[in-house]
């Protein structure tokens, strides 16, 4: 097809559209497009004009000019489609050129009621003729409202019923989830039976089977275990299946790690295959005399947090590849992709690697966190009374983690009670039974954490950092770049460099004063501060406020004023508190580990290996809750003098 088609105001495609449309209505002899498919064409030019989409060469008498036609055009489809009830509908669906013409027409149908008109037993007709259409009917709920019987009883026996079901309410979307409509007369119940039906058929895929298994009970669709379980014994099998087929062609990821001698620095890293190999230095571990400076080495050599303070080993969806980005994937499930998987294997690893360095020396890892607490937070930053007590060495597993648990929770009680009160009381701490909840310890610094908060700050996050944007792939560098401001900040780009249809959009960028052009027509970054700023929001979705350098805090608080970015005061960044969450409990993600329920309420495995795991997952998570509240001890001195 070589037709004008609009998907949406955002989508990159709007120049090249509408050069096409341009030269379509300089000429165009409106009273010979009588087609439906022609019709539709100048009604999706319609939508790229109501939506403020013109070209920038247009002036206010041309664009005046286009919309009089445009309208024209609009009153002349209105006429055609009110003469439809009683025609050959279905002969005019089939004859559409496109999925979004299709979509058009309905949406038509809806908007115009003409829907009120068609027999019911011409619109099951309809259905039946091309089923798939019900993706673009279930869009309008009027439609939908008015055929909820037909509509109801076409679910009960279309085979990818269950799949918009799951795509509506469990899938999770990069851009915007289907809206789709279902009858209001579908019960739970209903849907339920479509699910089951859909696990015991055979054209069951495996990406839908996992989100019926992740589902979350919610007031759109509520699954029993029961309907859970047989989607995981059948997601199981094929996924069997699977691996016995490809069995040749599968590849696995690993984490290697180890101590030598005499190396120059402390770590070095590599690949041999898929296997990341980390080795350290025995020599510089030699040289640390204290529990203080040990327990260091989690921070920045181990890479526990990064130099600002944010903790490296949460799921970031800027390590994450294209693949794994747009995979199907459940919107109650942690995104652990494949980097989250091996930072997490290294960072358990390096646990376990420093403990069979301390063996020897009557030492462990708990109790350097235990010195670290004692010596140095309440010592140094003068906070006082703050503990932790190490589990016993001759303890099993099993008995290391529900002596640790409790200690890890008491240890976010006190902190959470020195912020709030500037002490901590341990009588009243054993006076409160109620869970302890991570999104609601708070900083010392009233202003620490900064977010996106505003649809122009995701459109520079989009155009300037994204691989998805289409604008920093240029003939002369190639792929040598992943996103425009890498390219704009290495190469001397001259506007010529870009297609017409990027020139768009970098020109818009060159008057809102994000980009400047000079004499020689080179593109260069203008708002590099703002820029930089973004570049942080992209790579880790937060910025820690105190960690920036003044001229960038002074464009954060003005952003913030702008209420183009937001601050909060917490402990832990929102990416943290998923993270702790993916770990210790099912509140927020159906794929958790679910930690903290499994050991308070007896249900462990018991498996001494899944013990031993689950003893490294939790001292990892105890070692990152001890370099977070260092750090927010540090910012406070910080800010406490930079604010007087």
């Amino acid at each position: 097809m070589n037709r004008i088609v609009f998907f949406s105001k955002e989508d990159g495609s709007a120049p090249h559209f509408l050069t096409k449309a341009e030269a379509l209505l300089t000429n165009l002899d409106l009273e010979s497009r009588s087609e439906i498919n022609d019709l539709l064409e100048l009604y999706h030019i319609k939508l790229y004009f109501d939506s403020g989409l013109f070209l920038l060469t247009w002036n206010d008498d041309k664009k005046k000019a286009f919309i009089e036609i445009i309208k024209k055009a609009f009153e002349q489809l209105k006429c055609y489609m009110l003469a439809l009830p009683g025609t050959d509908i279905i002969s005019v669906i089939k004859s559409l050129d496109s999925q979004e013409y299709l979509k058009s027409f309905w949406r038509l149908i809806n908007d115009l009621s003409i829907y009120k008109k068609i027999d019911r037993a011409d619109f099951v007709q309809i259905l039946e003729s091309k089923p798939a259409q019900i993706r673009k009917v279930l869009l309008y709920k009027n439609l939908v409202e008015h055929f909820h019987n037909e509509i109801k009883s076409f679910l009960f026996n279309y085979d990818e019923a269950a799949e918009l079901l799951l795509s509506k309410f469990e899938q999770e979307h990069r851009h915007k989830a289907p809206a789709y409509n279902f009858p209001n007369s579908l019960s739970n119940t209903d849907k339920e039976n479509i699910i089951e039906k859909y696990i015991d058929g055979e054209n069951a895929n495996l990406n839908y089977l996992q989100l019926i298994e992740q589902s979350k009970e919610s007031n759109d669709l509520k699954l029993s275990p029961k309907t859970r379980l047989k989607a995981k014994k059948k997601s199981e099998a094929l996924n069997n299946e699977i691996l016995e087929s490809t069995k040749d062609h599968l590849w696995c990821i690993g984490v290697d790690i180890g101590l030598d001698s005499g190396m120059k620095e402390f770590a070095e890293y590599s690949y041999e295959g898929d296997v990341f190999r980390a080795t350290y230095s025995r020599d510089y571990l030699d040289t640390i005399t204290s529990d203080t400076e040990l327990f260091q080495v989690f921070g920045h050599p181990f890479c526990y947090i990064d130099e600002h303070g944010l903790a490296t080993l949460v799921n970031k969806e800027s390590e994450m590849d294209v693949m794994e980005r747009i995979f199907m994937k459940s919107k109650n499930a942690y995104p652990d992709g494949i980097v989250f998987k091996r930072k997490a294997f290294l960072a358990q690893g390096q646990i376990v690697l420093l403990n069979n360095y301390l063996n020897p020396k009557k030492n462990s890892v708990e109790q350097v966190v235990s010195s670290f607490i004692t010596q140095h937070l309440n010592i140094h930053y003068r906070v006082q009374h703050l503990r932790f007590r190490p589990s016993g060495s001759h303890l099993s597993f099993l008995e290391k983690i529900r002596v640790l648990a409790p200690e890890f929770e008491s240890l976010l009680r006190q902190y959470e009670a020195y912020v709030n009160d500037g002490s901590i009381d341990f009588e009243l701490l054993e006076l409160n039974s109620t869970p302890i909840r991570l999104g609601e310890i708070r900083s010392l610094v009233s202003k620490k954490y900064i977010y996106a908060n505003s649809k122009s700050i995701d459109r520079l996050l989009y155009l300037f950092f994204s691989d998805q944007s289409s604008l920093y792939y240029t003939d002369k560098y190639e792929d040598k770049y992943t996103n425009l401001y890498d390219l704009l900040k290495n190469e001397n780009v001259n506007i010529t460099d870009f297609e017409s249809y990027q020139q768009y959009e970098i020109n818009k960028l060159i008057e809102e004063d994000y980009l400047s052009i000079g004499a020689d027509n080179t593109v260069s970054i203008k708002k590099e501060t703002l820029l930089y700023i973004v570049s942080k929001l992209y790579k880790d979705e937060v910025l820690n406020y105190w960690h920036h350098k003044k001229p960038v805090r002074d464009m954060i608080d003005e952003l913030i004023n702008e209420k183009q970015l937001v601050a909060e005061s917490s402990l832990f960044t929102r990416q943290e508190i998923s993270f702790y969450n993916y770990y210790l409990n099912k509140k927020e993600f159906t794929n958790g580990i679910d930690l903290r329920n499994r050991y308070l309420h007896g249900s462990n495995s018991p498996s001494e290996k899944e013990h031993q795991s689950d003893y490294y997952i939790l001292m990892k998570l105890i070692i990152l809750t001890t370099l977070k509240i260092e750090n927010d001890l540090l910012i406070n001195d910080f800010a406490a003098k930079h604010l007087a």
